[in-house]
């Protein structure tokens, strides 16, 4: 029995279990660590087998949900229009792409902490940042070896106090990458590129992992001030030596 399973940013595994071994349909549950809940199935679950479902987990704390049945790759036994008789026949395409979201928070022990960011940043430019549970306590979402879609490492996204608008910078060079336990005082550091579309002025920094995001802290967006060129020296010129008195 295998299915995909992703992690709610609320703490509950959402799996796909099929009836049987890679048979439709596919149900969808919520699992706390205690017990599963079936929750509402997408629109097409009872053609999908649970393989066929692939989950990623956003950075909204939302789980993004793919199934395709593989329809032109499939045959099932139909009825002939004339004899009844049951032949091989292509399936129909069915797909679903579903947002899935049980409206849940995650607890504030799980969330990422900053420890270190720049007050002060500007577009173009990169920086660094350092906190607690940068990596998160699990990998967030995984099928066997069909398909892997980790998303244990940090983003860092910038909110503009005035407008409101999110921008998400490109984020490398972690010094680590593996999961921690909850509770964890080590300290990651990684580095963000910011934007050069981002907005100026009062902003907020929030590092997200596994669609958990840090408490903010407060930068400000400003703009890059140019080295000025280095002003040239003076030479002094040698006085002529005055002719000796008679």
């Amino acid at each position: 029995m295998a299915s995909p399973v992703t992690d709610l940013n609320c703490g509950n595994p959402t799996p796909t279990p099929p009836c049987g071994v890679f048979n439709t349909p596919s149900h969808f549950f919520e699992f706390d660590g205690t017990n599963l809940t079936q929750v509402a199935d997408s629109p097409n679950a009872a053609s999908f087998i649970s393989y066929q479902g692939k989950m990623l987990l956003l950075p909204t704390g939302e789980v993004f949900l793919t199934a395709y049945n593989q329809g032109a790759d499939q045959f099932e036994l139909r009825p002939h229009a004339r004899t009844n008789r049951r032949i091989k026949t292509p399936s129909v395409n069915i797909k679903d792409v579903v947002l899935y979201s049980n409206g849940g928070a995650p607890q504030d022990a799980w969330r990422p902490v900053i420890t270190t960011a720049p007050s002060t940043v500007a577009p173009g430019n990169t920086y660094s940042i350092s906190g607690t549970l940068f990596n998160g306590f699990s990998e967030g979402a995984a099928y066997g070896d069909d398909a892997q879609m980790s998303t244990n490492y940090p983003l860092v996204r910038i909110r503009n106090h005035t407008t409101g608008h999110v921008f998400y910078t490109r984020t490398h060079n972690h010094s680590r990458m593996g999961v921690e336990p909850v509770g964890s005082g080590e300290i990651v550091t990684t580095q963000f590129d910011v934007p050069a579309s981002v907005e100026l002025g009062a902003s907020d920094l929030v590092v997200v992992v596994n669609g958990i995001p840090s408490l903010p802290v407060n930068t400000v967006v400003g703009t890059s001030t140019p080295t000025p060129p280095p002003r040239p020296t003076p030479t002094p010129r040698p006085r002529p030596t005055p002719p000796p008195r008679p």
